[in-house]
């Protein structure tokens, strides 16, 4: 009989059980995907060179947002977990249920039917952000800086889908659920300086937040308006507060899913559907006196929310209400 120790895929048994010896206890850096980690390294460095509101800044978490949005990941048709591992002949309609439902990005290799690709991103920028949204990948991210001189700032980024409606399939009424599936990871940072924070009263709060929106095409204005009947809504993913002076850095992770949105739809409607991430930063900061704060020096005011998020598919579903 051999002494040698058994082999896993060409390694040592001894090999393995070592290696798996000296993994180390998890720490919230972990919550964070490496490039994120990367560039917030970076950014806090350069804070330290350069004000919130220099083109420098500005430039560097613009390209931030632009590559992390495209860092997307694809589903390899969908998550057909919800099917089961094998498929039956009395499951084909179950299939076919879930292909219906089933959307996901336009540069994923998902085998779709046609017309359930992504069909708009859209982003909006805070006054000291970056934010970007790409259809291809599904990639979201949001970049936003507090403005000492914007008491209520935000940065949006969202992906779309069109859905349209017929008597045949939705009959004269029906209950949509619109449930999205991916990942995301967000980081926020209160950073000031003692000198500066001393003369400074109020309070600044950070929020990542993620909203399921629906709208329906209004054929008379050309439009998309918010439904009559639960058009939206919302999740705070992260969120801190700070007051003072100090070093405060909250960072946490999850996935989509089990988030959804149920309205009401009628047959001959179009309707956009869409994820959408937020970073929200307000304040009421003023100086001693209650006056307006002039700009901090470098490296003495140093609040951001990053939000980062993975649409990988979304699911739209329905059951008939009125026939």
């Amino acid at each position: 009989m051999s002494s040698k120790s058994p082999r896993r895929n060409g390694v040592s048994e001894q090999h393995i059980r070592k290696a798996a010896s000296s993994v180390q206890p998890p720490d919230e850096r972990l919550l964070l995907p490496s490039r994120m980690r990367t560039n917030t390294r970076k950014l806090e460095a350069a804070l330290h060179r350069f004000t919130s509101n220099s083109p420098q800044i500005r430039s560097m978490i613009k390209e931030f947002a632009r590559q992390d949005s495209s860092q997307g990941q694809h589903v390899m048709g969908g998550d057909f977990s919800r099917l089961g591992p094998f498929f039956r002949v009395d499951q084909i309609s179950s299939y076919m249920d879930f292909l219906n439902s089933l959307y996901v990005p336009t540069g994923s290799k998902s085998l779709v039917l046609p017309g359930h690709y992504y069909y708009l991103n859209q982003a909006w920028q805070s006054s000291l952000g970056g934010t970007a949204a790409s259809k291809v990948t599904g990639g979201l991210s949001n970049y936003s800086l507090a403005n000492v001189s914007e008491n209520n700032d935000s940065s949006h980024a969202g992906v779309y889908i069109l859905v349209s409606t017929d008597q045949k399939n939705y009959g004269k009424l029906s209950k949509v659920t619109f449930e999205p599936s991916g990942n995301w990871s967000g980081k926020l940072l209160f950073n000031t300086d003692w000198d500066w924070a001393r003369n400074v009263a109020g309070s600044i709060r950070i929020t990542a937040r993620i909203w399921l929106v629906a709208y329906v095409h209004n054929v008379a204005t050309n439009s998309f308006d918010p439904l009559l009947n639960n058009s939206v809504t919302s999740n705070d993913l992260l969120f801190g507060s700070f007051t003072g002076s100090g070093y405060y850095s909250p960072t946490k992770g999850g996935t989509l899913d089990n988030f959804a949105l149920q309205f009401i739809a009628e047959p001959a409607r179009q309707y956009l559907l869409g994820v959408v991430t937020q970073v929200q930063i307000v304040h009421n900061l003023t100086d001693d006196f209650g006056k307006s704060l002039r700009t901090p020096p470098q490296g003495a005011f140093t609040c951001y929310g990053i939000l980062n998020s993975v649409v990988d598919s979304m699911y739209v579903s329905h059951k008939i209400l009125v026939a």
